[in-house]
């Protein structure tokens, strides 16, 4: 039977469990967007919070854990603003620009983080996934559906190849840095991705 004072200790180390969760998940979001997932192990998280690698796995399987928790956050990060917009702004011009100024400033502010997320990135955590998907989806419907209001000449076809390299385009800051040092200000960016939806056929 443990002592009162063993008592005392697994209490305490449970109420600490999950505040020291979110420590990790937030530090591998950071070192995420620092080193890129692959640059990541879980003995440079365990650091970044003041644990060993190995005492992560008391509260993540693995790192693709990790990655699903991480996901989840910068998801709903990304899907509150979008969600509210929605709400007030139907489809078409004005939402369309709405959605390349997030799009854009999520990308500059979070390129690594951004990439993830609308990059197709997969876990092996099926809630997580589904989410992802979803949250795909309704992102890309949103940007075809203001395309389509903004261009109706275009075909079905036309828009979504249009919206796909629009989205491409604006993670250009994380696939290549060089890019983020001429672009400071995205307006390098926002003006192909401006050209790519609104340029003649």
């Amino acid at each position: 039977m443990p002592s009162r004072a063993q008592a005392a200790d697994d209490d305490a180390a449970r109420k600490r469990r999950p505040y020291r969760r979110a420590q990790i998940v937030e530090a591998a979001a950071t070192l995420f967007e620092q080193r890129g997932l692959f640059g990541t192990g879980m003995d440079q998280i365990g650091s970044a919070v003041g644990i060993s690698g190995p005492a992560i796995y008391r509260h993540f399987a693995n790192k693709d854990a990790v990655l699903a928790a991480v996901l989840a956050d910068g998801q709903e990060d990304l899907l509150r603003p979008f969600r509210d917009q929605l709400k007030e702004e139907p489809a078409g011009p004005d939402l369309l620009r709405w959605l390349i100024d997030h799009y854009l400033a999520a990308c500059r502010e979070r390129p690594a983080l951004t990439g993830l997320i609308l990059g197709g990135r997969t876990t092996r955590d099926r809630t997580t996934d589904a989410k992802l998907r979803r949250f795909h989806r309704d992102y890309a419907a949103a940007w075809a559906a203001s395309l389509a209001a903004a261009r109706p000449e275009l075909t079905a076809g036309e828009v979504d190849a249009r919206v796909r390299l629009a989205l491409s385009v604006g993670r250009m800051h994380q696939v290549f840095p060089h890019v983020a040092d001429m672009d400071e200000d995205g307006d390098l960016v926002r003006r192909m991705i401006t050209a790519l939806l609104y340029g003649k056929s």
